[in-house]
């Protein structure tokens, strides 16, 4: 039989040889069966028939379930049956993206299921268990009986500057201003790999390299963790289909292989395909509003947790100067509706803390994209609102600002001397915003003046 090779959290390989009892031989040590159950988990061998080997115990192989969804391996009592039972999860796996409804008690995918209240409802129970407020435009369990106006769904406050407008590049708007509620056009290049190819490419990848001997592999932790940091990480290779050093998957290929982690010919095709067919370019038609009071349905998104359990966010979104990026679409009858949203947070640097960029309702430096949905969601938010400023981005972290955000992760747009200060930690995003922050009181007697826009309501 082959040698068997492990690869630790470390990266270093250690040798074991298979049907050897002995502990030493000419090559070096020798690890048959000698490892705890909990050391050959933290090791992460790729098949069961490893697990026989190695263990000190062979009948504990017996107690070990696959997760089927990050491919680690775990005790049998930290796994988890979800979707009905079709599905085996680890714990781990199953607090990260999974819930349980508040009605039936099953746990299923959270991305099959619908946000009601401070709980999750699945689809027969979302259907049969809940009701719809036409007034305040939220959802609520139909057994409370009815639904009380009074709680926090209802608005508590408006933006304090619901007219305004940002700086676009002329190409937009001869006045180099596009105004809320005003309706443009914005093309995108061709040049950016969608969110959506970027899943499809990770994907590609653990599932392809899932059952290759250790000695390629490595622990399954590990190198999930070094093709996702390659991939989505802050220094990752980017989304750009091109660059000076080559296309993407060159440069995927490239990165993997200085982790440890070597994709054959057909991956690195099979990369190649996915990055090109989503790098499309195309045509949206947007609009910038800071009237947050509408209904969740306006924002793209009926089961926005911000008309829930977390209201609250949007109060704090429009204190601090944030306001809502929506894609809009025409249908077949020539009425015009929702398609996308983002939300967004102009920002400039502290006059009084010099390194540190702050909300304002005044002239933005820069922007914080987060939040997106529909049409603008998988990073098609954050290349819109680029283009229409002509500024480039990159990804970020959020702090404590009072609003629930979507992985902490957010955009930043801004120009490229800023991104690199950002980058270089010599210059940070706001640590905290307040839910009701005087923002504006502050800033008002600075603000210019806004031409008006002639607004012509969105129907």
């Amino acid at each position: 039989m082959p040698d068997l090779l492990i690869r630790d959290h470390r990266g270093v390989v250690t040798t074991y040889r298979r049907n050897i009892t002995s502990e030493h031989d000419e090559r070096g040590p020798v690890f048959f069966r000698t490892l705890s159950l909990a050391e050959a988990l933290e090791q992460m061998p790729g098949t069961r028939d490893d697990f026989y080997e190695v263990l000190t115990d062979p009948d504990e192989a017996d107690d070990i379930e696959r997760c089927e969804r990050c491919g680690t391996w775990e005790h049998g009592a930290d796994t988890t049956w979800i979707n009905g039972g079709s599905t085996l999860w680890c714990d781990s796996c199953v607090s990260d993206y999974a819930a349980t409804c508040a009605l039936c008690s099953e746990t299923r995918e959270r991305s099959e299921m619908r946000l009601v209240g401070q709980g999750y409802a699945c689809e027969p129970c979302y259907v049969n268990g809940t009701s719809w407020c036409e007034e305040c435009g939220v959802t609520y369990w139909s057994e409370d009986g009815g639904h009380d106006h009074g709680d926090s769904s209802t608005p508590c406050c408006s933006s304090p500057m619901m007219h305004f407008s940002i700086p676009v590049v002329s190409d937009l708007s001869d006045t180099g201003r596009l105004f809320n509620d005003d309706l443009i056009e914005v093309t995108l290049d061709n040049n950016q790999i969608s969110g959506v190819g970027l899943r499809g490419i990770a994907d590609l990848l653990k599932v392809s390299v899932w059952d290759r001997p250790l000695r390629e592999q490595g622990a399954m932790r590990v190198r999930n963790t070094r093709i996702m940091d390659a991939i989505f990480g802050f220094d990752g290779v980017g989304n750009d289909y091109k660059t000076a050093d080559g296309k993407y998957a060159k440069r995927l290929r490239s990165a993997l292989h200085k982790q440890g982690v070597t994709l054959t010919p057909k991956e690195v095709e099979a990369v190649g395909n996915i990055a090109r067919d989503h790098s499309k370019g195309g045509t949206l038609s947007v609009a910038i509003t800071r009237d947050l009071n509408m209904g969740p349905a306006e924002y793209a998104h009926e089961e926005s947790c911000w008309w829930e359990s977390y209201a609250y966010s949007r109060c704090t979104l429009k204190s601090n100067a944030g306001f809502g990026l929506r894609s809009f679409i025409e249908h077949p009858s020539g009425w015009i509706g929702v398609s996308g949203r983002a939300w967004v947070i102009p920002v400039a640097e502290s006059d009084d803390l010099p390194g540190r960029l702050r909300p304002t309702f005044g002239e933005p430096q820069a922007y914080v994209l987060f939040n997106s949905y529909g049409d603008l969601d998988e990073r098609i938010g954050v290349r819109t609102l680029s283009a229409m400023t002509g500024m480039p981005w990159q990804q970020a972290r959020s702090g404590d600002w009072n609003m629930y955000v979507n992985g902490d992760s957010v955009f930043l747009v801004a120009p490229q001397d800023m991104l690199d200060r950002v980058r270089g930690g010599n210059l940070t995003l706001p640590y905290s915003l307040n839910q009701h922050a005087g923002l504006y009181d502050r800033e008002r007697d600075t603000l210019p003046r806004q031409a008006s826009n002639c607004t012509v309501t969105i129907h």
